[in-house]
């Protein structure tokens, strides 16, 4: 039984050495990147250095976009015209 204990102990350690090993190659992402779905994404401008509750956080700047026609293009957000929104 403790040969098992110490088998399994020994994987999960590897399987969590190899994670970080791939999470630090892959880095962060260049400024312009479009991190994205299918059809919705968010281009990647920057980090900015935020406080939030007495600890100091990272919050990624950029920009909601749409693939429209083979392009990424930003997305104003806001609420629609009077005329739709008395439809619903």
């Amino acid at each position: 039984m403790r040969k098992w204990l110490v088998i399994w102990i020994v994987s999960l350690v590897a399987v969590a050495a190899a994670t970080s090993v791939l999470m630090r190659a892959q880095g962060a992402p260049t400024l312009g990147t479009v991190l994205s779905g299918v059809d919705i994404g968010f281009r990647f401008d920057g980090m900015s250095d935020t406080v939030v509750n007495g600890a100091k956080t990272d919050a990624a700047l950029g920009t909601v976009v749409v693939h429209v026609g083979g392009k990424w293009v930003p997305v104003k957000l806001g609420t629609l015209p009077r005329d739709r929104t008395e439809a619903r």
